[in-house]
């Protein structure tokens, strides 16, 4: 009886440099999670979409899923 845990981000910036920020949603048959972060004034697309990645695996591990 295996459990899958889905997970779902996004990140962007503006103008690709500029006031960067993400989502990410994680979910499994037991929980599911739903966060929003700023990644800052001057927060590339790469930075944006690493952090939220960073944050979905953390938020994995904090929250067992």
């Amino acid at each position: 009886n295996s459990r899958w845990t889905h997970v779902y981000t996004d990140g962007s910036a503006t103008n690709a440099t500029e006031n960067g920020g993400g989502a990410l949603i994680v979910l499994n048959d037991m929980k599911y999670k739903k966060l929003k972060l700023v990644t800052g004034r001057f927060s590339s697309n790469y930075r944006a979409k690493t952090e939220t990645l960073e944050v979905a695996a953390e938020t994995i591990m904090s929250e067992n899923m």
